[in-house]
Formats: structure tokens, C-alpha cells, sequence
């Protein structure tokens, strides 16, 4: 028995002493600072290069001279096109790593309103003397802060994919929780962290994870990173173990410039939750915004202007749409589909018939026939192939124009433009305990859900989502949910 356990505790050592020496025979990682240069020169060039599209297109629009002198135009402006980048360094957008995209839009927009208002006041000498190019700088602000943002998504996407992206990043973590994360910034490597070493003490065959080398024990581990020159530690423990959490932070985490804890513990995100100091002691604040009586107000408002900058315009189409659907199949173009909405109240949704009549009938008689088709509406309540859909409803379902209609709900309070989706009461046993902080608010046309993935998503990560955007609403989310819904309607991602 003795003779077992020392060779047991012998061939730990080995795997201990490989995997150090692995991990030693690998380049060093150095301190991420060649990663956060790298995604900064990308960005302050991708950025540099919009600032010039957008003053070149001020100028040749509102100065004529522009267009046969654009080298001296050019340099009329450079000293505000680096002002602009100044701006954008002192208000955190390089490196630009781990922005909500929503947040990543506040911060580009009001560095841009901040830096168009001090270049029009310099200009016009503090508004004492009209220069005449107050126009170039109405143009360069309408179309900066969506070209700007636009183009770093794009700028990011490329540069995801190089070897120089990403902060390289030990992580301290055993089980679901750290498997999870890894998981994550391997799948979205966007994100800008970049997993290179695991330390667990929990132990797991096999020496790596996805690639990724593991070693059991803490101090062997930190060890072995510190030789390596990691300066990044993401802690992901299981937060019902408050000891063990306290004992890596202390110990072990704090041994790096900078380290990042993940935890469970309060039930809640918050793209805006701030850290507060109650006299030594630390308190993670958030704030539910859509309870706020002028939050809900600004909605409101966003939603009436929405109403009248959509709806206008898709009046003719939705005549179109309604004689279409007629010449399809017989009955009514529009029908009404009764849902629950704000508190779980009864709400009558608007919406284009994309169905045949008596559906309900005929789904029924299908479910019951085809058990395989019955297993797929009770997992997310749709069927890809729903053969009661018609011809032209197929169209609408796929661009999501049939829930076009609604805006007439929303013109009426019933709903807003963003928000978590109605549902049926069927659904209410999905949400569980959530039901009513989900449904707290206004339910809308288009949500966090649809724009993350949508039919291609499973009901726990809807009901996840829908929380997600109750907790971390803000004018700057809404805005993104809208932006991506119309890159989603036109490329008909997850929709069926």
C-alpha cells in the first residue's frame, strides 16, 4: 500500500516537473504590452482614417476650395483630426479592450459631441467670429460616431485573428467556472484576453485544456507564470466557497499588476456598475434604470420619434404587404395575437398574418402526429420548417417584417421599441422567478435576444439575455439593439 501511494506521489511530481518544464521551453508572454500597442495602433489608425473620410467630406460639401486644393485643406484640419485622437486616448478607447459594445458607443460619442464643440469654438474664435466652416463640423460629427464605431467592429474582427492580439493570461480557476471562461475568450477572442496557462488544485487528467497547459497546485503554478512574465490572473471560482475565493485573491492573484475576479455571488451584471468605498470597505453599485421615472420618460420619447421615423416611410410597404398577403391565401392581413406584456397583463400584439387559417388546428393535429416536430416546439416554442406558414409569410418571418405592424402598439404605450419580446402564458414556466423582473417593464418590438442570436438560441439563454438587459439598460443599449436588429434584418441571421 505504502510502495502504491509513493509511486502515486512520485509520478505526481513528474507531471508537475513536465509540465513546468513545457511551459519554460515556450516564448515568454512579457507583460501583454506588445498586445495593448498592437490594438492600439490598430484602432488609433482605423480611427485616424475615418476622422480624415469625414472632415474630407465636410470640406468638399461646404468649401470649394477643398476641390482643387485638398492638400492644404487636409492640413488645415490635422491639428483637430489629432485633437480627436487625444480625446479618444484620454477617454479609455485604446487599447479598447472588454467594451460593451453599447458603452464603447457612449464613449465615442460624447468624445466626439466634446471635441467638435472645442474645435468649432476655436474656429470661430469663442463664437465671436463665424469662419465659415461651422457646417464642416456638423457633417464631421453626424458621420463620425457611426463610422467610427462601425469601422472599429470591423477593425476588430480583423485584428482578432492575428497571433499579435490579446493580453496572454494565466488562469486561476478549477472546475465549470474557469472551463467556462476559457471557453469564452477562446470563442470570442474580440474580448482582448488571451488564455495561455490554467492552475487548478483541483486535479483533472490529462496536462491542458483546449491547448492550454494546466497545472495542479497554486504555487507550483504561480511559479511557473511568474517565469514566464505573465502580468495578467483571472480568477474564476465558484463563489459559494468565499474561503477558497479569498485565499487565491490574496495569495496568489495579487502577485500580478493586474488581476480580474469572476463571480457569481451577487446574481447580477452591470455594464454600469461602479466600485464604491464605504471607508475601506468595497460596494459594487448598480442602479435599475428603467425604474426611474426620467429613464422610462427618455424610452418613451425615443420610442415616439421612432415610431415617426420608421413608420412614415414603411406606410406604402405595409399596404403592399397587406394586398400581397390577401392574394396568398384567403382571410385578413393583419391579426391580432394575444400575449402577456408589462406585469404580466393581457396585451394584443399587431402583427402581419403569416399563417394559414385555423393554424392552431393544424399545428395541433401535426404535433401529435410527428414526435420529433412536437420535441422541437416544446424546446423553444418554433419550428423551422412550420408548415403553416405561407408563402409570403415565409418572406416576412425571415426578414422579421411581419412584427413591423407592432409600431402601432408601441405608438400606444403598449410596448416600446426595444425590450424584452411578449410571450404566451405557455412560456411564463420558462422564466421561473425571473417572470416578474423581466416583465417589469414594457415589452418590445425587438430585444437583447433577437440581436444575439435569436431562433438560434435556447430558451435558458433567452430568459439569461432578457435579464441581462433589464440590468444593464441604458439610451446607449437601446441604440445598439436597433443598429444590429437592422443588420440582422437584412442578413437574415438566425431568423426562421
Amino acid at each position: 500500500m505504502l510502495t502504491k501511494e509513493k509511486t502515486k506521489s512520485k509520478e505526481d511530481l513528474l507531471s508537475k516537473a513536465r509540465q513546468v518544464t513545457i511551459l519554460e521551453t515556450e516564448p515568454r508572454a512579457g507583460y501583454g504590452r506588445s498586445a495593448r500597442v498592437f490594438a492600439s495602433v490598430v484602432f488609433c489608425a482605423t480611427d485616424f482614417v475615418v476622422l480624415v473620410a469625414c472632415f474630407a467630406a465636410g470640406g468638399l460639401l461646404y468649401r470649394q476650395e477643398a476641390t482643387r486644393e485638398f492638400l492644404p485643406f487636409f492640413d488645415t484640419y490635422l491639428i483637430y483630426i489629432s485633437l480627436y485622437l487625444i480625446a479618444f486616448l484620454l477617454y479609455g478607447l485604446y487599447p479598447g479592450f472588454c467594451f460593451a459594445p453599447a458603452e464603447e458607443l457612449r464613449r465615442y460619442t460624447i468624445a466626439t459631441f466634446f471635441m467638435t464643440a472645442v474645435s468649432l469654438a476655436v474656429d470661430t474664435r469663442f463664437f465671436l467670429e463665424f469662419s465659415g466652416d461651422e457646417q464642416v463640423y456638423l457633417v464631421v460629427w453626424l458621420m463620425s460616431v457611426p463610422l467610427l464605431w462601425g469601422c472599429r467592429v470591423f477593425a476588430r474582427s480583423l485584428a482578432a485573428r492575428s497571433r499579435a492580439w490579446g493580453v496572454p493570461a494565466v488562469v486561476f480557476g478549477s472546475g465549470k467556472e474557469a472551463r467556462d471562461l476559457v471557453d469564452r475568450l477562446l470563442r470570442c477572442r474580440w474580448i482582448g484576453y488571451t488564455p495561455r496557462l490554467m492552475i487548478t488544485d483541483t486535479p483533472r487528467n490529462g496536462s491542458n485544456y483546449r491547448g492550454i497547459p494546466v497545472i495542479y497546485g497554486y504555487s507550483a503554478g504561480l511559479k511557473a507564470a511568474l517565469s514566464r512574465r505573465f502580468s495578467t490572473a483571472l480568477v474564476a471560482l465558484p463563489a459559494a466557497n468565499l474561503a477558497k475565493y479569498r485565499e487565491v485573491v490574496q495569495r496568489y492573484a495579487k502577485a500580478f499588476p493586474t488581476f480580474i475576479t469572476f463571480s457569481d455571488l451577487l446574481g447580477m451584471t452591470g455594464i454600469w456598475a461602479r466600485v464604491r468605498d464605504f471607508e475601506g470597505v468595497i460596494g459594487l453599485s448598480t442602479r435599475q434604470k428603467l425604474l426611474m421615472p426620467l429613464n422610462a420618460l427618455t424610452k418613451r420619447l425615443l420610442d415616439v420619434l421612432g415610431v415617426c421615423f420608421v413608420g412614415i416611410p414603411a406606410l406604402p410597404f405595409c399596404l403592399l404587404m397587406a394586398l400581397l398577403i390577401r392574394l396568398d391565401s384567403p382571410g385578413p392581413a393583419f391579426y391580432w395575437h394575444q400575449r402577456l406584456g408589462k406585469n404580466g397583463r393581457a396585451l394584443s400584439v399587431l402583427k402581419f398574418r403569416t399563417m394559414v387559417l385555423d393554424a392552431d388546428a393544424h399545428l395541433s393535429r401535426w404535433l401529435e402526429e410527428d414526435p420529433s416536430l412536437n420535441e422541437e416546439w416544446n424546446h423553444n416554442h418554433k419550428l423551422k420548417s412550420d408548415p403553416r406558414v405561407t408563402r409570403a409569410g415565409r418572406f416576412l418571418r425571415a426578414t422579421s417584417l411581419d412584427e413591423l405592424p407592432q409600431l402601432w402598439n408601441v405608438l400606444r404605450g403598449e410596448m416600446s421599441l426595444v425590450g424584452p419580446r411578449p410571450i404566451v402564458k405557455k412560456e411564463v414556466r420558462h422564466y421561473g422567478s425571473a417572470f416578474r423582473k423581466v416583465f417589469s417593464v414594457l415589452p418590445g418590438m425587438s430585444g437583447l435576444w433577437q440581436v444575439s442570436g435569436r431562433s438560434d438560441t435556447d430558451y435558458a439563454k433567452r430568459v439569461e439575455l432578457d435579464t441581462y438587459y433589464i440590468q444593464n439598460w441604458s439610451i446607449w443599449l437601446d441604440v445598439f439593439i436597433l443598429v444590429k436588429t437592422l443588420w440582422i434584418v437584412l442578413t437574415r441571421k438566425g431568423a426562421f
